[in-house]
């Protein structure tokens, strides 16, 4: 396993060693090494399930004390993950970064706590499971409506109109 430092300031692609033979394919999801390299203690797993491509979930994000940081994964499907660094004091502050990921096991995101997220579902029935380090607070919640980003849903053949997106998420 390696990592990439990507154009978010803290964020980091994982390269996983993926290991396939007629059985199937293996990797590890995470480990000792990851840990240090994070230098974070995640206390929870989330698995979302999108049934229908062109879902979109986020921009979400959490303020102090509750701001967490993430490490993404795609078990079944693809996704476009859109990172919006909200740090102030960050050099990548308001800056914008949207990221493929599959569900071919080779590649793992890590979310430094501060940054808005969300992703857009590819196909169907798609699955991503997250690890986080902070509990869920309703009350430090906070998103942005990704039509205030300026994202490029021509680069991804998208349309804004065309997304399923929750009452909620369009309300920020």
């Amino acid at each position: 396993m390696h990592f990439e430092k990507l154009a978010i300031h803290g964020s980091l692609l994982f390269h996983n060693d993926v290991y396939e033979d007629t059985r199937g394919i293996f990797t590890e999801s995470y480990n000792l090494k990851m840990k240090k390299i994070l230098n974070c203690n995640f206390i929870q797993d989330n698995i979302a399930l999108s049934k229908k491509k062109n879902t979109f979930r986020g921009l979400h994000y959490q303020i102090n004390p509750y701001d967490q940081k993430k490490l993404i994964r795609v078990l079944k499907g693809e996704i476009i993950d859109i990172l919006y660094d909200l740090r102030k004091n960050s050099p990548s502050y308001r800056k914008k970064l949207m990221i493929c990921l599959k569900d071919d096991f080779k590649q793992s995101l890590y979310i430094p706590n501060g940054i808005a997220h969300g992703y857009i579902t590819l196909i169907k029935d798609t699955i991503v499971t997250y690890k986080v380090d902070k509990k869920y607070s309703p009350k430090h919640e906070k998103g942005i409506n990704l039509k205030n980003i300026n994202f490029d849903f021509n680069k991804f053949d998208l349309s804004y109109n065309k997304l399923i997106i929750s009452d909620r998420d369009k309300s920020f």
